[in-house]
């Protein structure tokens, strides 16, 4: 046996999530889980023996009214949120998201994105600071290049 990574290709060509059927309902793969899996002799297919621990795992409530979890993605390091400084910046929002991934067991850094259309950085850049403490926070603009090379360092980590 040995680990790969669950991919399964959804409909319009999109990939996604894989589960895995038969006797273990409970053997559920998401995009960046590592699993051991046997392959089926004579045939170009493998069957999933054992779900790997996971670092990190970014879930979320199912959708409807059930209460049951659903990994979106899993062994996730860094999870990047970005916002935009076009419009008015909701600090409430920007903690809702940074709870998520600090609960995932991943590391969050924000990306203040379009800072060149922002006209009050110092006031913003210190409500930000007030509400994610402990969080790299970097300001970029892809139209003036500001920031690309901090997002790119953080990225090489």
């Amino acid at each position: 046996m040995r680990a790969l990574v669950c991919r399964r290709r959804l409909r319009g060509g999109h990939t996604g999530t894989a589960a895995a059927r038969g006797r273990r309902p409970r053997l559920s793969a998401a995009i960046g889980d590592w699993l051991l899996a046997r392959r089926l002799p004579g045939e170009p297919r493998a069957v999933v023996e054992h779900l790997l621990r996971r670092r990190s795992a970014l879930s979320r409530k199912v959708a409807g009214e059930r209460t049951d979890e659903q990994v979106m993605a899993a062994n996730v390091d860094l999870i990047f949120v970005v916002a935009s400084l076009n419009r008015e910046l909701n600090l409430r929002r920007l903690e809702r998201y940074l709870a998520v991934t600090w609960d995932s067991g991943a590391t969050p850094v924000l990306v203040l994105n379009k800072a060149d259309l922002c006209d009050d950085r110092p006031e913003i850049l210190r409500s930000v600071e007030a509400v994610t403490p402990g969080v790299e926070v970097l300001l970029t603009s892809a139209a003036t290049g500001e920031g690309i090379e901090a997002l790119r360092a953080t990225l090489a980590r």
